[in-house]
């Protein structure tokens, strides 16, 4: 799993790209030339795919560059994008909002994905820490990883965590790791306990059920509450933050 960050001071209405395609494009030609490159048209096998998803924000209208072309791109929350499938990028895939100021239309960088390769698919998962910065992590997501009908969690704390899933026999995840579990009856209940040192106890962080139907295939975050921010809902209704030292983030596909 890849992880990247970048600040950004504030999300802008999606109709800017739209509106100064030509502008941002001129600024392109002008400050990126590294993007007019010319590249020949790879093989189907040969390109790299990924889409995006929103943990924390409803939308946010973006953009990544491709060809010297601005190539709008809508981050929503909870719900993967369409499938992108670019040619291979020379180095670091940017995201980024158009923003605008005093001298017209800038593009202000968003956060940035390293790709894992074909034939691999990418799902970029970007979501606001407690800072107010937007971070990203890059999980393969084939059609296959999960496979339908399986649940996979991934550790996103810096912990080691044990889980028991279900029946199972106890799992130990270490951070960064993931685990793939067959679920019973279309559901998974879990306990997790955590410790945040080697030597320390381990403490209680979380108990729930997940839904897993025979053709979802579920990817649930274990994360640190203190490292996301809260969802707009959440602030809104003025939520106070989950009480719990944990807390997940689902993220379902369905064929």
């Amino acid at each position: 799993m890849h992880l990247a960050a970048a600040s950004v001071s504030f999300p802008l209405d999606g109709s800017l790209l739209m509106k100064y395609k030509t502008t941002l494009c001129l600024w392109l030609i002008t400050f990126l030339p590294c993007c007019l490159q010319a590249q020949s048209t790879p093989a189907e096998e040969e390109l790299y795919k990924f889409r995006v998803i929103g943990w924390n924000r409803n939308h946010l209208d973006m953009f990544y560059v491709m060809d010297a072309e601005p190539q709008p791109l809508r981050l929503i929350q909870k719900v993967p994008s369409a499938l992108q499938k670019i040619p291979k990028p020379s180095a670091d895939l940017i995201f980024y909002l158009p923003v605008e100021g005093e001298q017209g239309i800038r593009p202000q960088p968003l956060v940035k994905a390293t790709l894992y390769p074909p034939p691999a698919q990418n799902l970029v998962v970007i979501w606001v820490d407690q800072a107010g910065r937007y971070r990203s992590a890059v999980l393969k997501q084939d059609r296959d990883n999960p496979s339908p009908g399986k649940l996979r969690m991934v550790n996103f704390t810096g912990y080691d965590l044990r889980i028991q899933a279900n029946k199972n026999p106890l799992l130990s995840l270490a951070p960064g790791a993931s685990e793939v579990i067959t679920p019973e009856n279309e559901g998974v209940g879990v306990k997790i306990a955590y410790r945040a040192h080697s030597g320390e106890e381990w403490e209680m962080g979380l108990m729930s059920g997940i839904t897993v139907r025979k053709n979802d295939r579920v990817t649930a975050f274990i994360a640190d509450p203190s490292q996301v921010d809260q969802t707009l809902e959440e602030k809104s209704t003025s939520s106070a933050l989950s009480k719990e030292p944990l807390t997940l983030f689902v993220i379902r596909d369905r064929d």
